[in-house]
């Protein structure tokens, strides 16, 4: 018997579910965020949904587009809560 775990995904390579192209215009979209107070996006789904795996896939794409412009290092911060009720 096979089991699979429940682990996030890390790369648009792994994806199977059709969440890269999502998770590469969020990164963009945060990437080119200039404004000068902070961003806060909410991504909300259910437990198992696949947020946590958008979340790398959009990691990934701010961290190749800021390595293509040479615009290393670059810093963000990600902050996750679990709400459970």
């Amino acid at each position: 018997m096979n089991y699979s775990t429940d682990k996030p995904i890390d790369t648009c390579e792994q994806d199977l579910l059709g969440r890269a192209s999502f998770s590469k215009q969020l990164g963009r979209a945060i990437y080119d965020y200039n404004g000068k107070d902070g961003l806060v996006i909410g991504l909300y789904g259910k437990w198992g949904s696949g947020k946590t795996s958008v979340i790398n896939m959009a990691v990934n794409e701010m961290i190749t587009l800021a390595e293509q412009e040479n615009n290393m290092p670059f810093s963000y911060e990600i902050c996750t809560m679990e709400l459970f009720g």
